[in-house]
């Protein structure tokens, strides 16, 4: 009797225990959705145009022979020998001609390009001058057209002169405090501007009608 009643009091015992016991630490938080691994990024891909209702092909472009060609070749400065120091060139419109003030030779080249022949105005004052240790000739080394005349500095004489267009001759010219390097005519003023770096200066030579020699510095 008292063996079937401990038996009882051990299994009620442990039938409380377990309807007590606390939750079970085996349970885990919910897994977090799987993200898919980004799939590699493949080259982008050209898309040809689609063709046309007619599904005729696009027209072939244009041959090279039909475009204007350009060709460079090197064309000698009359009464040029050996290196010659050159600084600026300029264009005259019309008609079509490049002016070059060719330094050394005391002169200005001016290049026909419709007929590639070179006329020459001649009579600027060129000056030996050493520079760097080597000898330079100086002489005419820049211009401006404006209204019937070519305006040529020159580093040799530091001065200003004009060159009539229709004729080429050298006329008139003006002489500047200082060695000039850049010229260019102001249509607007009729004026010729001219700088003089080593003075740190900018003269200009006032043209008025019928009187190109009508100046101011």
């Amino acid at each position: 009797m008292r063996t079937q009643l401990g038996v009882l009091v051990l299994a009620f015992g442990l039938a409380a225990c377990r309807g007590n016991s606390p939750p079970s630490r085996a349970a885990s938080a919910p897994a977090s959705p799987t993200v898919p691994a980004a799939a590699p990024l493949e080259p982008s891909k050209v898309v040809a145009p689609a063709a046309s209702s007619a599904g005729s092909a696009a027209s072939p472009a244009p041959s090279s022979s039909a475009a204007s060609t350009w060709q460079a070749a090197p064309l000698p400065l009359p009464g040029a020998v050996g290196p010659l120091s050159l600084d600026y060139i300029f264009y005259e419109p019309n008609p079509s001609r490049v002016w070059v003030p060719a330094g050394g030779t005391g002169s200005v080249a001016v290049l026909d390009t419709a007929s590639g022949a070179f006329a020459k105005v001649e009579g600027f004052k060129t000056l030996a001058r050493e520079a760097h240790g080597k000898m330079r000739v100086l002489g005419p080394s820049s211009g401006a057209i404006g209204d019937g005349f070519a305006y040529i500095g020159n580093r040799a004489s530091e001065e200003v002169c004009a060159i009539g267009v229709q004729t080429l001759k050298l006329g008139s010219c003006l002489k500047l405090a200082a060695a000039p390097d850049g010229v260019e005519y102001v249509a607007a003023t009729r004026e010729v501007w001219v700088t003089t770096p080593t003075r740190k200066r900018c003269p200009c030579w006032m043209r008025r009608p019928r009187a190109h020699s009508n100046r101011r510095a």
